[in-house]
């Protein structure tokens, strides 16, 4: 079940989750928050509009953060339960994934924004689309970072889990710094 909020009645200090799905409208007059959902019980965040806003989703219940629309904003999704950060769409912003649960990070579209994974939890660093930006993957978790489309970005793989740095498309590499 999705529960729908808009903006304006969403709490400043959060909701806990309660194992539906929420879905929050924002408006292009909206002032910049974030937009929380926390808790052990099951459940994902969409943060959609025109107005600005970052979808954030914490704790040990499984569920995505998910941000969509031309408004500026990230998704994040940190802690230990199992979901994925997606940030799709015109907007600038990033797709970040951190923390002990299994999860990608997934930007796509056209706005610019990096997809962002770290941490030993298992999961990929994808970016896909016109927007600029670069995958990362970072930590002990097994995961790759896979960079496609005709954007300018890079695909960085760092630390001890196990995956690979892939680059796809006609987008513009910057080159790499001697270490």
């Amino acid at each position: 079940m999705m529960v729908n909020i808009e903006a304006k009645d969403f709490p400043i200090d959060g909701l806990e989750a309660t194992a539906e799905d929420v879905k929050v409208h924002v408006p292009k007059w909206a002032k910049m928050r974030d937009y929380k959902l926390f808790g052990y019980q099951n459940g994902s965040i969409t943060v959609v509009g025109d107005g600005g806003g970052n979808a954030y989703r914490d704790g040990s219940g499984y569920g995505d953060a998910c941000r969509a629309g031309s408004g500026y904003g990230s998704a994040y999704r940190v802690g230990d339960g199992n979901g994925s950060a997606h940030r799709a769409g015109d907007g600038v912003g990033c797709a970040i994934r951190q923390g002990a649960g299994s999860g990608a990070a997934c930007r796509n579209g056209n706005g610019d924004g990096d997809a962002c994974r770290w941490d030993y939890g298992d999961g990929n660093a994808y970016r896909w689309g016109g927007g600029n930006g670069s995958a990362y993957r970072d930590g002990d978790g097994d995961g790759s970072a896979c960079r496609y489309g005709d954007g300018d970005g890079n695909a960085f793989r760092h630390g001890d889990g196990n995956g690979h740095a892939y680059r796809d498309g006609s987008g513009e590499v910057e080159p790499l710094e001697d270490e």
